[in-house]
């Protein structure tokens, strides 16, 4: 039998490699991510947090979070994400 199942985007690969660019977007989910090159400055109503290469960050859903990635000299910026959607929690 045939059953339909929902694809989840749980995973998401960010790369831009030009000058700083940035976005409002509104946070739908929990996620973690690496910033594997570059850095990312995230405004939130607790101020401003610089995330360099190598770091994690946690971010919680149901907020509207400015972020402003930032490619590093020769490398563009980029970064690996994964979504933590409520059923999986």
């Amino acid at each position: 039998m045939y059953q339909a199942h929902r694809t989840r985007n749980v995973l998401l690969y960010t790369c831009h490699d030009e000058t700083p660019f940035g976005h409002d977007p509104f946070v739908y989910e929990n996620y973690i991510g690496i910033i594997t090159s570059g850095s990312a400055d995230h405004y939130t109503d607790k101020g401003i947090i610089t995330y360099p290469t190598g770091s994690l960050c946690l971010v919680k859903r149901n907020q509207l979070l400015k972020v402003v990635k930032k490619p590093d000299g020769q490398k563009p910026f980029a970064t690996i994400t994964v979504f933590l959607e409520e059923e999986t929690l």
